[in-house]
């Protein structure tokens, strides 16, 4: 997931006051088998209808309001083209990234504590015509990503390249290897794992859909001396 840094995001987070924003729940000991064989095999995990009703509503609302001031970020280069909008995150975003979603979804699965990066951190939407291709995050910010899915079109069972997916490859060295996986990622789920370490892409987004989402990164908290 490739995350594109927001200037001036502290002094639009100030303008106003967080609404409060129901706790995360933890994943229980039924979920993380699953979760950490995905993540291993497949780099991701994602978690269908994941969000409590009045965290997407929260999540959404403020991902609405944002829209409205969303930058274009688009790359025509070689190395990585892509096209999204993306806006500084809110104090409700930054509420549950700060104090919850490292403990709560996080720590059980990967065995150990994890910092949010604000500089790495955004709403991201993508819409019709927008992409992101095949990419590596940058493990020095983006060691493990969390997205939150807050508004997405319904998922076209014949379309394996629509942009809802996401689309995971295999480790050829320094570049992608075989498809792994295509991953529906519909309203309301959260996804996590090692984007750093797999290969991804999102395909161009079609007539009619779109896809908004909370997009954060998390790098391991250092060890006590």
């Amino acid at each position: 997931i490739k995350v594109f840094a927001i200037s001036s995001v502290g002094s639009m987070n100030n303008m106003t006051q967080a609404a409060p924003v129901p706790a995360i729940s933890r994943l229980d000991g039924a979920q993380l088998p699953h979760s950490r064989q995905s993540i291993e095999y497949f780099g991701f995990h994602c978690l269908p209808d994941a969000m409590s009703s009045e965290t997407l509503e929260e999540l959404a609302h403020e991902a609405r309001c944002r829209r409205a001031e969303a930058k274009r970020a688009v790359s025509e280069s070689a190395d990585l083209p892509y096209s999204s909008r993306v806006a500084p995150l809110g104090p409700s975003a930054i509420h549950v990234l700060g104090n919850m979603a490292s403990a709560a979804l996080l720590e059980p699965v990967f065995g150990r504590r994890f910092r949010y990066c604000p500089d790495a951190s955004c709403y991201t939407f993508f819409e019709v015509g927008d992409f992101l291709e095949t990419h590596r995050d940058d493990a020095s910010n983006c060691e493990v990503t969390l997205l939150f899915y807050l508004s997405a079109s319904p998922l076209r069972p014949d379309s394996q390249v629509s942009g809802l997916n996401l689309s995971v490859y295999a480790d050829d060295g320094d570049a992608p290897g075989a498809l792994l996986k295509t991953i529906a990622t519909p309203q309301g789920a959260i996804m996590f794992g090692h984007g750093s370490r797999f290969w991804h892409r999102r395909h161009r987004l079609q007539e009619g859909e779109h896809i908004w989402m909370l997009t954060a990164c998390f790098t391991s908290e250092a060890l006590p001396d």
